[in-house]
């Protein structure tokens, strides 16, 4: 089912312009995108503060505590609404 229609290229297309919204939001709140934007995966600097009003949301972690980077991922399923809803606990 997957392959009919095209429908993983439109789930994989979803994904990835997802992540390259989430950048362009996180950027205007100047959050700090550590890798190149690439596919549906985000890695971004937060400090603790900003990362523990996330958690109050979201179950998200430190994927280098070392550097306070969060790694973030988008899906097929993911919409602009979940995008806007993700910054705008930041504030």
């Amino acid at each position: 089912t997957l392959f009919e229609n095209d429908r993983w290229i439109k789930n994989f297309n979803n994904a990835n312009e997802m992540a390259k919204l989430l950048e362009a939001e996180l950027t205007k709140k100047e959050i700090e995108i550590v890798f190149p934007v690439q596919s549906n995966v985000l890695f971004c600097v937060l400090d603790e503060t900003t990362l523990s009003k996330m958690c109050d949301a979201y179950d998200l972690k430190y994927w280098f505590e070392d550097r306070k980077i969060v790694r973030i991922a988008t899906t097929f399923a993911t919409t602009k609404d979940d995008i806007i809803k993700l910054v705008s606990t930041l504030g």
